[in-house]
């Protein structure tokens, strides 16, 4: 995903289940998705008072122990409190299903939108109450999925919570005190939103958590996939060394040039350029191995936007295949793997229905090279039938690794 720091986006709800141009209906092209909370995990939890990289790496380990999922299943982020205290400081952490946080992004790109920025809604409720003088509220809005409940202390999103959809303000209000409950924080002061309606509210607004996202950086919070934060922490680190390799050359240089004003002696410039040539030889050597490193890394990131934007989905084939069989046509079994041909069994009620189901996937333009390669006829409590075999090449069913790229990687 590209960079576009400090510029206003209009964020795009996104919610598990929901076709994407339901909701995806903006003028605009780069976007902050918006995860809705039935998609999100939060937890408010206690950290060292470290550098936000070293909490990053304790997080990561930690993950299994704070939120229902396994290691590796979750991509997070994490926003970092002024409140300090004797157990660390508080950091607030925002998690979504990795398949789920993949699905946002394909529904996204499907939409003809790309998502800049990826922040759970609920941390606009934060900047909702700041916009009305509040930094301790209980924010609530009505949605499609039920009703949206977010706990905003000391300035930061404390707890958030989707609750079943209330049939009265007494639920409302009912919700409310479970959810204060629950989190373990004190009462405050209540803020309706999206024009709902509610008595006892201190405040009610028209404006939705949603509408206060188009200023992503703000929040602190981007999920992404680890794929993806892999790829960034690379080349962070290959510009890190860069950086410090030429201030070491910068150093060698201003120090080599002082011995030699020092020295005034020929024969000292002559060994000093001899150990510079061999150093020279050195960095160019580190530099080829630099650049092998760099063409490994483009051959696995070339076989991941393969794995995860194929030309045809393996589950497409499978429809296809499945939606070009006459009434007449039973199969029993499709086989597809990615790079290899698809093979499918199958029985009819007579030869001809075998032929027409041949003729009509051959006529799809998805595939080609339809053979059939058994044809043979049985009787099954008495009747005649065909049992056949086909197998075809489905159109862009490549493999994940080409054998160049794989010999490549292996060197």
């Amino acid at each position: 995903m590209s960079s576009s720091k400090g510029l206003a986006l209009p964020a795009v709800l996104w919610m598990p289940g929901i076709k994407p141009e339901t909701y995806m209906s903006t003028g605009y092209r780069d976007v902050t998705l918006a995860i809705s909370r039935r998609a999100t995990f939060l937890k408010a939890i206690r950290v060292p008072n470290a550098t936000r990289s070293d909490v990053a790496s304790a997080l990561a380990v930690q993950m299994p122990h704070h939120f229902p999922s396994a290691a590796g299943e979750l991509a997070f982020d994490f926003r970092m409190s002024e409140d300090v205290g004797p157990e660390g400081r508080l950091a607030v952490v925002a998690a979504v299903r990795t398949a789920q946080l993949r699905e946002a992004i394909d529904d996204a790109h499907a939409g003809g939108l790309n998502p800049v920025r990826i922040v759970p809604v609920a941390f606009g409720s934060v900047e909702l109450a700041r916009s009305l003088g509040r930094r301790d509220a209980v924010v609530v809005e009505e949605t499609d999925e039920g009703l949206g409940i977010d706990v905003v202390q000391g300035g930061e999103l404390r707890y958030s919570r989707l609750a079943p959809r209330p049939r009265s303000e007494a639920e409302i209000d009912a919700e409310i005190n479970r959810t204060l409950s629950i989190a373990g924080l004190p009462i405050s002061e209540t803020i309706a939103s999206g024009g709902l309606q509610l008595e006892s509210a201190a405040a009610e607004t028209n404006s939705r958590p949603s509408d206060f996202l188009s200023h992503p950086d703000q929040i602190g919070i981007n999920l992404e996939l680890p794929e993806f934060r892999v790829l960034r922490e690379k080349a962070r680190h290959r510009t890190r060394v860069r950086i410090f390799s030429l201030l070491t050359a910068c150093a060698l240089i201003l120090a080599t040039v002082a011995y030699l004003d020092a020295a005034a002696a020929s024969e000292r410039a002559r060994s000093v350029e001899t150990r510079w040539k061999g150093r020279i030889t050195r960095e160019q050597r580190l530099l080829a191995a630099a650049k092998r490193d760099e063409s490994q890394e483009r051959a696995i990131s070339e076989t991941l936007q393969r794995a995860f934007r194929p030309t045809q989905r393996l589950q497409d084939i499978s429809t296809l295949i499945a939606n070009a069989a006459p009434s007449n046509v039973w199969l029993s079994g499709i086989a597809i793997e990615r790079g290899r041909r698809v093979t499918l069994r199958g029985t009819a009620l007579n030869g001809e229905a075998v032929s027409a189901f041949q003729q009509a996937l051959s006529a799809n333009e998805r595939f080609r090279d339809v053979k059939l390669e058994l044809s043979s006829s049985v009787l099954i409590e008495q009747t005649p039938v065909v049992q056949f075999a086909m197998s075809l090449h489905a159109v862009g069913n490549l493999p994940l690794i080409d054998r160049d790229s794989r010999q490549m990687v292996r060197r």
